[in-house]
């Protein structure tokens, strides 16, 4: 599909995003469906002066803990959901719920799926 829009309706659709990105910072499909959106625009390049950079999307990074046990965090970067992970401080403290840093993954459906049936 084109769109062809002049640079005046790019740089409102461009500033209802960022709005609606900003209005919804924590609902991650929100977010990523925002984010593609913009991507795609800056792709296009029908403001070349006013390009933004590509941005990451936010997925869940499943992990374990050193005495047993899983979580899982929402980060753009494995590194970044590290980073999170070792901050919570529902955890920080507890004996044994140290994440395991070389278990960071992406969570897949059947990843989740799995480790859920743990709790039935």
């Amino acid at each position: 599909m084109m769109i062809k829009l002049n640079r005046e309706e790019e740089l409102l659709i461009k500033s209802l995003l960022k709005s609606h990105k900003a209005d919804n910072p924590h609902i991650s499909e929100i977010w990523n469906v925002t984010t593609s959106i913009l991507n795609k625009i800056a792709e296009a390049g029908v403001v070349p002066s006013k390009r933004q950079p590509k941005q990451l999307m936010n997925k869940q990074y499943m992990f374990t803990f050193e005495g047993g046990g899983w979580n899982t965090v929402w980060a753009k970067t494995k590194r970044g959901a590290i980073k999170k992970a070792m901050a919570r401080e529902f955890w920080k403290g507890s004996e044994g719920l140290t994440p395991r840093l070389d278990s960071f993954h992406v969570a897949t459906e059947a990843g989740l799926k799995s480790a859920m049936s743990l709790f039935y």
